[in-house]
């Protein structure tokens, strides 16, 4: 009896073989399924963080506001206008010469015909006594225009208005001179002048500074900032280069309680050159906002219906979109990685062998399928 037991026991042992042997090959294959699981584990956070990166950014806006970096703070040098306004100004100072108001109009073409000497031949100042106040030049240019790094400049445009270009500087120590011929024509309200018989308002009064020559105007902004705003001739192209940017670049604004684009053109567009220039389209209307700039320029801008610029340098945050869609479009460091020379691009692949191939390997000998010798 105890001999038949033991010949059904043996017979047993070879049933059971396989099935051991298949729960073996399911480990074995579960175990090599790690390493890609290890490898992907390892890739993934390169696909969702994100790296700094250089970026060309080209597009036509109505409004776009910049903080000014440590180089070329000066803009707009040599520009002529047709008119120049300074809003919240602190002071105006004409220079040497005479100072003068219109006694008659013309009523046919509105323009003074008759002057009336209304101060001593001496230097003039023109100064402000509120807040709003306001000085209007006519026919003149810009010498220099110096704002100082770190302020926040805002340049706007306006469809109906195509001819002008306003400029908002806020901060303290905004100045600059003035260009201008030997009769300068100019008004102001809530202004006063130094020098002069009158000590009224010259406000809605047409008045003349006459010098013997052509001279510089120069001017200071009040300590909150100062408001420039140029009245272009027409067909007149106005382009500016190489201005030093810092901070944030911002083409949005607030209209009411809701913040809006300022993109008025569809053909915008983001420009990787790190990533073989891969482009991220601009549309009218779509939000974009640059953070974390580094040397970064405004290359060109250029006044023609609209204001049209080009941004380079490097950004440590590019978010853009329709709104509701904002995103940042920032590579990944996988982008990069993949971006990269074919020499990069094959490390890394070989890296990725070598890892899956030795843990393999190790797991093979771990459970005795290969032996120590191969």
């Amino acid at each position: 009896m105890a001999e038949v037991q033991g010949a059904e026991g043996h017979q047993a042992s070879p049933k059971a073989q396989p099935d051991a042997k298949r729960q073996q090959l399911r480990n074995v294959r579960l175990l090599l399924i790690l390493p890609f699981a290890a490898t992907a584990v390892l890739l993934a956070p390169l696909g969702i963080l994100r790296k700094s990166a250089e970026v060309d950014i080209t597009l036509k806006v109505s409004r776009v506001s910049f903080k000014m970096g440590e180089q070329g703070s000066g803009l707009f040098r040599g520009l002529t206008t047709s008119a120049l306004s300074l809003v919240s100004y602190q002071e105006v100072n004409l220079g040497l010469g005479i100072l003068e108001n219109a006694t008659t109009i013309d009523p046919k073409s509105s323009t003074p015909s008759t002057w009336r000497q209304i101060g001593k031949r001496g230097e003039t100042r023109i100064v402000s006594k509120d807040h709003f106040s306001s000085v209007t030049l006519q026919d003149v240019s810009i010498n220099h225009l110096a704002i100082p790094p770190g302020s926040v400049a805002t340049l706007s445009w306006l469809e109906s208005e195509p001819n002008f270009l306003k400029l908002r500087v806020d901060g303290e120590g905004t100045a600059g001179t003035i260009v201008a011929g030997r009769q300068l024509l100019l008004s102001c309200s809530a202004c006063a002048a130094s020098g002069v018989s009158s000590d009224g308002d010259f406000g809605s009064k047409f008045l003349r500074f006459a010098t013997d020559r052509r001279h510089v105007v120069s001017f200071r902004g009040r300590p909150e900032g100062i408001t420039v705003a140029f009245e272009l001739r027409p067909g007149m192209k106005l382009v500016e280069q190489n201005v030093s940017v810092d901070g944030d670049v911002d083409f949005t604004q607030l209209e009411g309680r809701h913040r809006v684009s300022t993109v008025i053109s569809g053909e915008g567009k983001i420009t990787f050159e790190e990533l073989g220039s891969k482009e991220v389209k601009i549309a009218a209307g779509d939000f974009l906002v640059v953070k974390d700039v580094k040397d970064f320029f405004l290359k060109t801008l250029q006044v023609e219906d609209g204001i049209s610029i080009v941004l380079h340098g490097r950004a440590g945050r590019v978010h853009s979109g329709p709104p509701g869609f904002v995103k940042d479009r920032l590579p990944t460091i996988l982008e990069f990685l993949y971006a990269s020379e074919t020499w990069a691009q094959w490390a890394l692949y070989l890296n990725a062998v070598i890892l899956i191939g030795t843990t393999s390997l190790a797991i093979l000998k771990r459970l005795k399928i290969l032996r120590e010798g191969e």
